[in-house]
């Protein structure tokens, strides 16, 4: 009974109607009950399923379970249905015990039990609570990020290689295609632009003034970087994007070797993961500083390569051999005599195994 197909669907609703307590066995578990619900699902006769149905109304379940049959009715779009067993559904999760509650228990219930955490109605209400006065916690998800993007950009275009892009002047070998082959991976989350955002906005001074500084996010590639941004409190209309690739209004087209802006523009300029794309990192750093007011905020983060590493398309399976960037003090030289004061750098430790995994250079600090 754990796997349906078209030859037996026919066997599982028939034998149901014949003997009303076989429904029993399908509503032990979650997994019996999805096998039913996904015969339900593939029934050419309809008679059958309605009572099959009114059965399924009668029953006392678990809460696994009911909500199963619950989410079944509201996607055949039964609402009748689903309104009919939603008190059994509040009944069961009432029994849980609060997501809050548990988590003050035992932290580690995140990491071991997240799967079993049910959270009851009265959460439910909190977080809407929360949400309906600031939806933008919820872009703090990498996968409502991902989500949101990668719908945006297949309703704004159909082929990615018909995404607007071109290579920059100073820019290293195939920046563009390599750009474009990943932008559709699971990376696509804006989780790496936190590395910068959570030092960024730890800042007293950020931290007040974010929803009113002007904010320009270079190399974003796709909107998760932004709506990270978003997430922490930078306001959408003082936040920019700009990159060799756009597909969106939100991102404008340009190079960062000739940024398209006035002198003192922004407060604070990302330059995540970008400079290892130039082939002229002096001149890149020049412009940054150019459009930054006095006292801007820079945050850059770069892959961390050892300078006697291999080639970076041998360990990372890419055609790309970017600039490499070994230390922090890598990036800082590129702004000597320009800073005020540093107030956040992680980079690996010294001799840090490169081919063991992805590791970061990040620094946050103001201009003059």
């Amino acid at each position: 009974m754990n796997t349906v197909d078209n030859e037996n669907t026919a066997k599982i609703i028939d034998d149901i109607l014949k003997n009303n307590s076989l429904l029993e066995e399908y509503c032990v578990n979650k997994r019996q009950i999805n096998t039913l619900v996904r015969a339900l699902k593939a029934s050419p006769a309809p008679d059958a399923k309605e009572k099959i149905e009114a059965l399924l109304l009668k029953g006392s379940y678990s809460h696994d379970v009911t909500v199963v049959v619950h989410d079944y009715f509201v996607k055949q779009r039964k609402q009748d249905k689903a309104d009919q067993i939603l008190p059994a559904v509040l009944e069961a999760t009432s029994r849980k015990e609060s997501i809050f509650k548990k988590l003050d228990n035992n932290l580690k219930l995140l990491e071991t039990e997240a799967a079993e955490i049910q959270m009851t109605d009265g959460d439910l209400w909190n977080a809407g609570r929360v949400l309906k006065r600031s939806p933008r916690f919820l872009l703090r998800l990498p996968q409502v990020r991902s989500y949101l993007s990668k719908r945006r950009r297949r309703e704004l275009v159909q082929d990615l290689f018909n995404i607007e892009a071109k290579d920059g002047a100073y820019s290293i070998d195939n920046t563009v295609v390599h750009n474009l082959e990943t932008m559709d991976t699971g990376a696509d989350d804006g989780r790496r632009s936190e590395l910068l955002l959570f030092p960024l906005i730890s800042i007293d001074d950020v931290r007040k003034r974010a929803a009113q500084m002007k904010l320009l996010a270079i190399g974003p590639r796709s909107e998760s970087e932004l709506y990270s941004i978003y997430s922490v409190g930078f306001d959408p209309e003082n936040v920019t994007g700009l990159d060799l690739i756009s597909y969106t209004p939100l991102i404008s087209q340009g190079d960062m070797h000739d940024l398209p802006f006035e002198d003192d523009s922004f407060d604070v300029v990302m330059a995540g993961w970008v400079l290892a794309y130039s082939t002229n990192n002096d001149l890149a750093a020049s412009e940054i500083l150019r459009v930054a007011k006095s006292g801007a905020y820079l945050a850059i983060g770069c892959v961390y390569i050892p300078a006697d590493s291999p080639e970076h398309g041998e360990i990372v399976g890419t055609d790309i051999d970017p600039t490499r960037f070994s230390c922090v003090e890598d990036i800082l030289k590129l702004f000597d005599g320009k800073i005020d004061r540093v107030f956040f750098y992680g980079e690996p430790a010294v001799g840090a195994d490169r081919s063991a995994g992805n590791k970061q250079i990040t620094v946050v600090f103001r201009v003059k």
